[in-house]
């Protein structure tokens, strides 16, 4: 995971890219694929994208539905 240091600027961080990806989830439930493919451009790769769903899922701010496969805000 990417943290602001003096590394990486806190553009390139993973911080930078939580509010997008929250931002995106307010207008509706998606499934995994459909929030990557709408932020798809702020990523490197998957591996960035999936450090960001940790981050917010530890914070409680999304939560992952099996039934549905959908990622849902809190």
């Amino acid at each position: 995971m990417k943290l602001p240091s003096k590394i990486f600027t806190y553009k390139e961080s993973c911080l930078s890219k939580l509010a997008p990806i929250l931002k995106f989830l307010e207008e509706k439930d998606c499934s995994l694929a459909e929030v990557y493919k709408a932020n798809k451009k702020i990523f490197k790769n998957t591996s960035d994208f999936a450090d960001c769903l940790t981050v917010l899922f530890a914070l409680g701010k999304i939560k992952f539905d099996q039934k549905s496969e959908r990622i849902e805000l809190c």
